[in-house]
C-alpha cells in the first residue's frame, strides 16, 4: 500500500508493507462503505482542517483499490475499486462499523494518533471556556 498526505503543511509519502497493518485499514474502509448511515441530512463540520490522506492497495503490482480518507471536519472515505466508486461520511453506523479506523490509519502512517489527526498539534483550540476578558 501506498500513501499520501498532501497538505499545506508539506507532504508525506509513505509505503507500508506491513500484511497485518495494510489489511486491518483495508477492512476498516471496507467496513464503512458497507455501511453508509442513509442520511440526507445537512451536517455541520467543526475543525475542518482539510486534512486528507490518499492511498493505493497492491497485490503485487495490480491496483486493488484507492482511498481518500478526509480525516478532519466531517470525516469522509472513498474508496474506487473493481471500477465503482463508493464516497461515506463516516458517522452513525459507519463509523460503528470501523472503531479502529483512525488508529489503523495512524498505524499505516507510522504515526500515534495525535500525529495523524492534529497535524498543527497544540496550536488548535477547539474553544474556549472561563471567564471572558474585556
Amino acid at each position: 500500500m501506498h500513501l499520501i498526505e498532501p497538505t499545506h503543511l508539506g507532504a508525506l509519502e509513505q509505503t507500508q508493507q506491513d500484511p497485518r497493518v495494510v489489511r486491518a485499514l483495508f477492512s476498516d474502509f471496507c467496513q464503512v462503505v458497507a455501511h453508509p448511515s442513509g442520511s440526507s441530512a445537512l451536517l455541520e463540520c467543526p475543525m475542518d482542517l482539510a486534512l486528507s490522506y490518499s492511498g493505493t492497495f497492491y497485490v503485487g503490482d495490480r491496483v486493488v483499490a484507492k482511498y481518500t480518507y478526509a480525516a478532519t471536519g466531517c470525516e469522509r472515505v472513498t474508496l474506487i475499486a473493481g471500477g465503482k466508486t463508493q464516497s461515506v461520511t463516516v458517522a452513525g453506523a459507519a463509523a460503528k462499523a470501523a472503531p479502529n479506523l483512525r488508529p489503523d490509519m495512524a498505524k499505516a502512517l507510522g504515526m500515534s494518533v495525535p500525529q495523524a489527526f492534529q497535524p498543527y498539534g497544540s496550536k488548535i483550540h477547539q474553544g474556549m471556556s472561563g471567564t471572558p476578558v474585556h
